[in-house]
């Protein structure tokens, strides 16, 4: 149980740094191809708090025991997402959105096939 429990902690981890690394090249992508845009200080603060608020929500989805309730909790982590960007954002609403469930659906799948190979292996 214990190993579950670490390897699954790890996996969440590593999907929060691999978030950095995606944020990143996203940018450097968007401003070579659409170039610098201003906004204003406050949007590009946002890019910041989105990050808390999906460390926020990965941790709540770790201790969710059920599926359902952790697919819906990236589902409303979603919808908050996509609530503050648009109207007025909707390039970095839909950046924002596919960056922060893809990621959490990332460490929900690669979880979920551990514990499955974990459980069928040691049986």
């Amino acid at each position: 149980m214990i190993v579950k429990v670490i390897i699954g902690a790890a996996i969440y981890l590593l999907v929060g740094f691999l978030y950095f690394y995606v944020h990143d090249v996203g940018v450097v992508y968007y401003k070579l191809h659409v170039g610098f845009t201003d906004r204003g200080a406050a949007i590009g603060g946002v890019a910041e708090l989105v990050f808390y608020f999906f460390i926020f929500v990965n941790f709540i989805i770790f201790f969710i025991p059920r599926v359902l309730f952790k697919l819906l909790g990236i589902a409303v982590m979603l919808s908050v997402v996509l609530f503050y960007f648009l109207p007025d954002n909707p390039v970095r609403a839909f950046a924002y959105g596919g960056l922060t469930t893809s990621m959490s659906f990332l460490a929900f799948v690669l979880r979920l096939n551990f514990e499955r190979w974990h459980s069928r292996s040691f049986i």
